[in-house]
């Protein structure tokens, strides 16, 4: 069963010592407390030309999360998903889609849906 939670699901016994304290991203996503599991799931939208860098800039975020999460004897997915303004979807996408249990054809369909969401978002803009 997965639901949404805040960090006070993550706390340890002792609640004078707070594990998230150093940790500027700090609110997993998804937490199934029955399996012990942790996603943490991130999209971001960027020019098409840095999506390399966004991504990596969006990893390094969230990695330090990641490794408190582990260190209370959680498994910890971190999935990162980046759209480039013009549709370009990065390499890692539809992989990353795949690990959140969706097929490759169903995991193609939604990054293509949502590389035309972020062509349509980018038209307001």
């Amino acid at each position: 069963m997965c639901v949404c939670v805040c960090v006070c699901v993550l706390t340890l016994c002792n609640a004078e010592y707070d594990v998230f304290s150093n940790v500027t991203a700090n609110v997993p996503d998804v937490v199934d407390e029955d399996s012990r599991e942790v996603a943490i799931l991130e999209m971001g939208r960027t020019f098409d030309y840095s999506q390399e860098n966004a991504y990596l800039t969006e990893v390094l975020k969230y990695q330090l999360l990641r490794d408190v999460i582990i260190q209370l004897a959680y498994k910890c997915k971190l999935l990162v998903f980046v759209f480039g303004s013009l549709s370009n979807v990065h390499r890692l996408v539809v992989r990353g889609l795949q690990m959140t249990g969706l097929t490759k054809t169903k995991a193609k369909d939604l990054a293509e849906f949502c590389s035309i969401s972020v062509i349509t978002g980018s038209c307001h803009i």
